[in-house]
């Protein structure tokens, strides 16, 4: 696998860019795994030892699917209708089209081992994909959503998914239909469908706690923004009260890195912190009880990650055992480790001394 800058547990980043030097302007993708950008010849050519195996990986993958996908098309049963077109929603439902939802399934596999932000890209729109053809998820792809959503920074996309899942209904008829729900609001809607998929709630809480992060961070700016404007006054050179909110605006919108957060006027007013910050804690208090609850192995694991992966995962699981664990940590992992501060959060929070932090 193709690594990205990982230094400890809970200081991992998420290559972007050049794989050599990081530049993410005038690249140019590589025609064998048709996923990763260059900036020239040179690094790419630097970068072929590492990328070498991935790379061939990726490619067997595409051409099996694309070879899949004109059988498909070409198959007697849809002589007369494209079933791209025809079939949307109950894709799974059709036999003949197995092999290519399987094939895609694949494919996110290989794309996953060049790790690195673009890769994420690549396997979330596929999985999109297999959504979109299949909105009740016959392939158990909701589970890998959220957390390829959170290494990507789209917070507010992670959490519209996971309420989504949680509470439609009708997935056909209300695909993907919840927009920009409200962050803050209670979670109570994660206990509608306790169908023993941990990857949601084990990815809501970690969106949580990033929240909170950012806005303990916001609330530490804050001080010193105030600061800065009672030291201007005091040497008789305070800005305008207009200039001076722009300035303070910007400020805070530099302090955090979640575009959830920045989206919200009352946050980027300075506005609300103290109530935000005691409904997070809240929240986090739940959602950790109600993951207990349902698995007694994930926190041990979240504080031993390295003897909870000794053992291959198995395709099988039943409800509360380690190996649901493994496959929930298997597709959350690493968004956990992207996440600055999540993976100390949680190990103080498992010790009970997450006050500490706070």
């Amino acid at each position: 696998m193709e690594s990205s800058t990982e230094t400890s547990i809970g200081e991992r980043k998420l290559a972007a860019g050049c794989p050599s030097c990081a530049k993410t302007d005038n690249l140019r993708r590589c025609s064998g795994c048709k996923v990763l950008q260059y900036c020239g010849q040179d690094h790419q050519r630097e970068h072929w030892t590492k990328h070498k195996s991935a790379c061939n990986g990726v490619r067997r993958a595409r051409k099996s699917l694309e070879d899949t996908k004109q059988a498909l098309i070409n198959h007697p049963d849809f002589k007369d209708d494209n079933p791209f077109v025809k079939h949307v929603g109950w894709f799974w439902k059709i036999q003949e089209t197995r092999p290519y939802m399987m094939g895609m399934s694949k494919l996110t596999q290989a794309i996953g081992e060049l790790d690195h932000m673009d890769a994420v890209q690549a396997e979330l729109d596929i999985y999109m994909e297999l959504l979109r053809l299949c909105p009740g998820d016959n392939m158990g792809i909701r589970g890998s959503v959220p957390g390829a959503m959170l290494r990507l920074g789209k917070d507010q996309e992670c959490y519209d998914f996971i309420k989504w899942f949680e509470t439609a209904e009708d997935y056909d008829r209300n695909f993907l239909n919840i927009k920009n729900a409200d962050i803050f609001e209670p979670v109570d809607f994660v206990r509608a469908k306790p169908v023993g998929d941990l990857s949601r709630p084990l990815c809501l809480i970690l969106l949580k706690i990033k929240l909170l992060i950012e806005m303990l961070r916001l609330r530490n700016g804050e001080t010193r923004i105030k600061q800065l404007k009672a030291n201007l006054i005091k040497e008789g050179k305070p800005l305008p009260d207009e200039l001076f909110s722009a300035f303070a605006k910007d400020t805070r919108a530099q302090t955090i890195t979640s575009p959830a957060l920045r989206a919200r006027d009352d946050l980027m007013n300075g506005q609300g912190f103290s109530e935000k910050i005691s409904t997070l804690k809240e929240q986090i208090d739940k959602l950790y009880d109600m993951i207990d609850a349902q698995n007694k192995h994930i926190w041990p694991a979240m504080d031993n990650p390295d003897e909870a992966f000794k053992r291959e995962l198995t395709g099988m699981f039943s409800m509360g055992s380690e190996d649901e664990m493994r496959i929930a940590l298997n597709e959350t992992f690493r968004a956990w480790l992207e996440v600055p501060g999540a993976t100390e959060f949680i190990k103080f929070k498992i010790h009970g001394k997450v006050d500490e932090l706070l």
